[in-house]
């Protein structure tokens, strides 16, 4: 079990600074490194979320693991807008339409 599992902070949406986020647009080694600390510190508050919406353990790490493909190959992190409110209330919009144009194509 991940450290993260064991704790119930580990499925909350933290306060991410913007500039992290900036900075994992970036085509660089630290820019890569802030994205996979962006994934790392979001993937279990995604895959919590995703597991109340879809009921299933299974199918929410699955979505996750999509989503999170996604978001490294840049999809989703270009779109993030600081003007436009905090980044954690942007990614759980993303996941959310993330899922509905999964359940579209299925």
């Amino acid at each position: 079990m991940s450290v993260r599992a064991a704790n119930p902070e580990a499925s909350a949406f933290h306060t991410t600074r913007w500039t992290r986020v900036c900075l994992a647009r970036e085509d660089s080694d630290h820019g890569r490194q802030a994205l996979a600390d962006l994934c790392d510190a979001y993937y279990e508050p995604v895959v919590t979320f995703l597991r109340v919406v879809l009921r299933d353990a299974d199918a929410a790490r699955e979505t996750s693991h999509a989503f999170f493909e996604q978001m490294l190959g840049g999809g989703t992190i270009w779109h993030a807008d600081p003007r436009r409110g905090r980044f954690r209330s942007y990614l759980l919009g993303a996941v959310k339409h993330f899922l509905s144009h999964q359940r579209q194509a299925a």
